[in-house]
């Protein structure tokens, strides 16, 4: 049966679809964030203010509260699904070391992290792992190779703000969206030519709060300040043509 984990202050709670009921809740304290594996298998709870992972096997729901972390808030999976690059905090959520650690999903074992500039949100495209955050420098975007584990380019400046979505346009434009930054010359969106790259940061026009790229055309649809900005991926900059919505948006998705 499907199911539909939502979180909570003290617990997570499974909705299974099908039956239309609760199936199960699981105790992940000041759960945060929550990111499910490509098959469905696992799923990795990320809480505030913590130092471990808490993986929950979806087919149980069992879960295992893994340690050894620095203040992890977010997780990328290996396309196999077979280990996840945990995303450690660091010192902008209170922590010593911004970090990638290896994460393996079988045993639940943590194995080699690595130092990265900032980290609070990832992306995989084939062998590389693109990672943003905000450091004391900063906005910042590192790419790292995960078949060598080692990082290609570091310190990339983009917008600052607490850095939670990231997604990947045509044309290999790579989409980077924070909140809380500090607009006064640049906004809270950065788009990442990853051929040729280099970084185009948007104007101060809010927090940007959803974004999605459409299919076989050339643009991302972006929520910025609560407004849509249709952004044209052949020049990383809004297209001529925008929709002016009503009301305030938050979020913007592509329904098959």
């Amino acid at each position: 049966a499907s199911i539909l984990p939502l979180i909570g202050h003290l617990k997570m709670t499974v909705l299974d679809l099908t039956a239309q009921n609760v199936s199960a809740t699981i105790a992940v304290p000041a759960a945060r964030r929550v990111v499910l594996s490509h098959n469905g298998g696992k799923l990795l709870a990320f809480s505030d203010g913590s130092d471990s992972v808490t993986v929950v096997d979806t087919a149980s729901k069992g879960k295992t509260v893994v340690g050894g972390f620095d203040r992890p808030v977010d997780g990328v999976f290996s396309s196999d699904d077979s280990k996840a690059y945990i995303l450690g905090c660091g010192p902008e959520c209170g922590g010593t070391t911004a970090q990638v650690t290896v994460l393996d999903m079988a045993s639940n074992t943590p194995g080699a992290s690595i130092p990265v500039s900032a980290a609070t949100v990832g992306l995989l495209d084939s062998s590389n792992l693109y990672v943003a955050g905000t450091s004391a420098a900063g906005g910042q975007l590192d790419v790292i190779n995960v078949s060598s584990f080692t990082v290609l380019k570091s310190g990339i400046a983009i917008t600052d703000g607490y850095h939670y979505l990231m997604a990947l346009g045509s044309n290999n434009r790579l989409f980077i969206g924070a909140r809380t930054c500090s607009n006064l010359v640049n906004g809270c969106l950065s788009i990442f030519d990853t051929a040729g790259q280099t970084a185009v940061l948007s104007p101060p026009n809010g927090d940007v709060t959803g974004m999605e790229p459409i299919a076989g055309r050339n643009v991302v649809y972006v929520i910025e300040g609560g407004e849509l900005v249709i952004y044209d991926t052949n020049t990383s900059a809004p297209q001529t043509t925008q929709i002016d919505i009503v009301g305030q948006a938050f979020d913007v998705k592509m329904i098959d």
